[in-house]
């Protein structure tokens, strides 16, 4: 499993049904100008999944299944976990912690027509740090 590490990741919840986020495809458009693939992991097998986390560097992606593919990744690969409006579970941070991965997260601010809204420029200060 695996390959190259380098690759730098934004999972995508913009085709799910549940917990959509106000401004996702503005952050995409950023993640895209940084060099980042945009991953609709539901439309990916099984073994492209592994293939694609397990070259990582950099996972940016919204709470969900989604994220379940980082048990693929290497470790020192940096995760960015973004939270809707107003919760937060820890099942990511723990399995990324125990798996030698650094996790950090931000928490969308309240929307009133979707779960919140990305703060794209914490998430872009973040990258950056």
């Amino acid at each position: 499993v695996g390959g190259q590490t380098g690759s730098h990741l934004y999972v995508s919840r913009s085709r799910a049904r549940k917990r959509k986020l106000a401004n996702e495809h503005e952050l995409e458009c950023q993640m895209v100008s940084r060099g980042f693939q945009i991953v609709h992991a539901e439309l990916l097998s099984l073994p492209e999944q592994i293939r694609l986390f397990s070259t990582a560097e950099v996972i940016v992606a919204p709470h969900g299944a989604g994220l379940s593919n980082l048990i693929w990744a290497v470790p020192g690969c940096r995760i960015l976990e973004i939270f809707p409006f107003d919760m937060f579970n820890p099942c990511f941070a723990q399995t990324s912690v125990s798996l030698g991965m650094e996790h950090d997260f931000v928490s969308c601010e309240k929307d009133d027509f979707s779960w919140g809204s990305i703060p794209i420029e914490i998430v872009l200060r973040k990258l950056d740090a």
